[in-house]
């Protein structure tokens, strides 16, 4: 039994919640405790 094939949907867009990308001069996710909680929650 052969399935149809359905093109599998970009991970990025299905698992990443729509916000404006991380400024470089801004603290990196994983230097800030804070940001990797928050991190952490949205995803």
């Amino acid at each position: 039994e052969v399935k149809p094939k359905r093109p599998p949907l970009p991970p990025t867009y299905v698992n990443v919640p729509s916000q404006p990308p991380v400024r470089p001069r801004e603290p990196s996710p994983t230097m800030d405790p804070d940001a990797v909680r928050k991190f952490s929650v949205s995803v």
